[in-house]
């Protein structure tokens, strides 16, 4: 943002480099904790997809905002921190409306492995003596 307030970068290429600060940051935590897990790596996988999409399905129409900042007018620089967080909360909004789509599809791809004692059920008996709720909780869980 502020190589196009400094005019080093085109309105343009300043559209581009916020599309690609979007992949990029989604992809490190997916990339961090690829080896945990399928539980943790669900809504990471999820993050990295509804903002990889979103960008790259948005880097067509980028003459389109180009032209439309430039006629706005003002400081390219704002126009661009402003078009970065329209567009994060339209991932977001999109995201949280199709939630359980998403889910379904996140799943299918990262099946969940439950062992039997994740599934047993928990009861609590009179031999049960329990110091704070905290243990209580780690109990359950």
């Amino acid at each position: 943002m502020s190589l196009v307030s400094a005019g080093i970068l085109t309105s343009e290429a300043g559209l581009l480099f916020v599309l690609g600060a979007n992949i990029g940051s989604s992809f490190i935590p997916v990339y961090a904790f690829r080896n945990d897990d399928n539980s943790k790596r669900v809504a990471l996988f999820g993050n990295h997809l509804l903002r990889g999409v979103g960008a790259l399905e948005l880097v067509p129409f980028v003459p389109y905002f180009n032209n439309l900042m430039i006629e706005l007018g003002g400081l390219l620089g704002f126009q661009l921190i402003i078009f970065h967080f329209v567009f994060n909360f339209t991932v977001a909004a999109i995201g949280l409306s199709l939630i359980k789509t998403f889910i379904s599809w996140i799943q299918a791809f990262f099946p969940q492995q439950l062992s039997q004692a994740s599934v047993s059920p928990k009861y609590l008996t009179k031999d049960n003596k329990f110091s704070a709720y905290g243990d209580f909780i780690k109990y359950c869980a």
